[in-house]
């Protein structure tokens, strides 16, 4: 980011890349098993923020499905399985509220129809 020649402003451009991760990655993967069971599983990097003050956190979410019929699915999700939660944002102007996210698991049944 750059700013005009004659711009006072002096945090614009550091508040925004610092707003933002360096770096960041994902792996997934996708297996089929059998008798209709499929295993998933993404892992994610996401570097600090240096503005906010936000951690790098590392989360795995993984997903066990079973194709129980033609159009139907059972699913076992965990989410954020690496930590019990992590930072993800923080609102320092109170106008968003900070973002933290918790370990979490669910059991999903689809249809289509």
């Amino acid at each position: 980011m750059r700013l005009a020649p004659a711009s006072q402003d002096t945090t614009s451009v550091r508040d925004a890349e610092g707003s933002t991760p360096d770096h960041s990655a994902q792996l997934r993967s996708s297996v089929r098993l059998l008798h209709g069971l499929t295993w998933d599983t993404s892992a994610y990097f996401t570097d600090r923020l240096v503005y906010t003050k936000v951690p790098a956190y590392t989360r795995l979410d993984s997903q066990l499905s079973w194709q129980f019929a033609e159009k139907a699915r059972l699913s076992i999700v965990g989410q954020n399985l690496v930590k019990d939660h992590h930072m993800e944002f923080v609102d320092d102007t109170a106008s968003a509220g900070t973002t933290l996210v918790k370990r979490s698991a669910y059991a999903e049944v689809s249809w289509q129809f």
